[in-house]
């Protein structure tokens, strides 16, 4: 079952645990039938790309944390890359804010038990078990260990023979003032001088008769909406953080003493039209709308100074583009940029550096932050954090996790946020909340709640 090509990586991996007194992580891997089928997993990453689901935890590393918690992370994934067989993925990500008293990690990272990742049209699948191997381990415990882990795979049932439980109540959750007069309060202050923009969020609370099938509504999300980053990360024993984000907040790829990097700056929105023709002229009104393309630059400038912070040489941008989803248009700049190191895990100073960006926070971000915490309704978790995955040859994909819920039984949690600047208008953010509000409502079942600008959510 096991491929003769691991014996070498197991025999190696013995030897070198031996010679290091030390545990050793040990990753093989080999191809499978194009048609094999997708495996019951606790995380799952889908884009136009590449599926990637795995399951089980071979290591944990948690941060407690505070300002250095990425460099806590890198410095512990350091440590088991150093010797580690093969090409082990970390998976994992940060919550928004670095408080370490949260109910939440402040970060977490794990490397999965085994991995599957399919290709793009299914070119090719593989399956990656990861082993810790102790100096006392024999050949055969390693072998006989792998060999039970992909017999024992989990089968996923088809999420289309689950069913979406009827909705019991849906509540906005507000703070010490609701959210209308907290955009009011950013103008004034933005008016004033202080601030030239602040991402302000919303918060909804839902709760179902039933428990709520995540497999399925990670599906509708996909199938909804192809052009993001489908996700699913068990953040808690009962709580997993599902979504599908547009957003690239860094793609890496490392060669010797050079990091590729990709990102991309997204701010600015508008709904879709009901027909081709309308919908052309509101994209058109967005290229062309100062208010949106004032924003966007901010975001770009804020993603620019983090880059040139690292000493990237930024490849020349293009002009703003469309990027058109089922429910909303943005204006999106894709930036890459170069980084001189040997170092391939200097993409968590850079994630130190690019987290938030004013996308998510605002400008200047070290007034923006305590603004938000104090006018925003309630922690925002893992809410517009970075999420994703990183190998050990400097290989990395992390989004920023908007457009998702935290999903626990019967309950999700959603958030939608907003950019405010001083051309804004209280009600069109209000349309734009609302807007990125749907999808997740939708790969729900839910429809009816919000429409257009009317908010007809019961406020508790």
């Amino acid at each position: 079952m096991i491929p003769i090509s691991s014996d070498a990586k197991i025999l190696t991996a013995i030897e070198r645990s031996q010679v290091c007194q030390r545990p050793i992580l040990l990753s093989v891997t080999w191809e499978l039938a194009p048609s094999s089928g997708l495996p019951l997993a606790d995380f799952y990453w889908g884009n136009q790309q590449e599926v990637v689901v795995a399951g089980g935890r071979e290591i944990e590393i948690k941060s407690a944390g505070g300002k250095q918690r990425f460099s806590h992370i890198k410095r512990e994934i350091e440590f088991w890359q150093d010797q580690a067989v093969g090409n082990p993925h970390f998976i994992g990500g940060f919550a928004f804010y670095d408080q370490p008293d949260a109910p939440y990690p402040p970060s977490l990272f794990y490397v999965p038990q085994w991995l599957w990742r399919k290709t793009k049209n299914a070119e090719l699948v593989t399956w990656t078990a990861n082993v810790i191997v102790k100096p006392t381990a024999t050949f055969e415990q390693i072998e006989q260990l792998i060999a039970d882990r992909y017999r024992n795979l989990p089968t996923q049932a088809d999420p289309s023979s689950q069913t979406l439980p009827p909705v019991r109540t849906i509540s906005e959750q507000i703070g010490e003032f609701s959210w209308a007069i907290a955009v009011q309060k950013a103008l004034e202050l933005i008016q004033q001088g202080q601030l030239e923009k602040l991402v302000l969020a919303r918060v909804l609370d839902i709760e179902t008769e039933q428990t709520i099938p995540v497999p399925l509504v990670l599906a509708n999300l996909q199938g909804n909406y192809p052009q993001c980053t489908a996700f699913c990360f068990d953040l808690l024993p009962d709580a997993c953080l599902v979504g599908a984000s547009p957003e690239l907040l860094l793609r890496s790829r490392f060669q010797p003493n050079q990091l590729s990097i990709a990102t991309l700056a997204l701010a600015g929105s508008i709904p879709r039209g009901d027909s081709p023709p309308a919908d052309q002229t509101l994209g058109k009104q967005l290229l062309n709308s100062p208010k949106d393309l004032q924003e966007h630059q901010i975001v770009i400038n804020s993603i620019v100074q983090a880059l040139r912070k690292m000493q990237a040489e930024i490849d020349p941008m293009p002009p703003p583009q469309l990027m058109p989803l089922a429910n909303v248009q943005h204006l999106c700049t894709p930036i890459k940029a170069r980084m001189g190191t040997d170092e391939p895990l200097a993409i968590f100073d850079l994630m130190a550096e690019l987290h938030p960006t004013a996308a998510m926070a605002g400008s200047p971000r070290e007034l923006a932050l305590p603004l938000m915490q104090t006018y925003e309704p309630s922690d925002r978790g893992w809410y517009a954090a970075p999420l994703g995955w990183l190998d050990s040859q400097g290989n990395a994909e992390f989004v920023v996790s908007i457009r998702s819920a935290l999903i626990t039984g019967c309950r999700a949690r959603l958030f939608a946020g907003s950019g405010i600047i001083a051309d804004s208008n209280i009600e069109q953010e209000i349309i734009e909340t609302n807007a990125k509000f749907n999808p997740i409502l939708h790969a729900l079942g839910i429809r009816e709640y919000i429409r257009g600008d009317r908010l007809t959510i019961p406020r508790v």
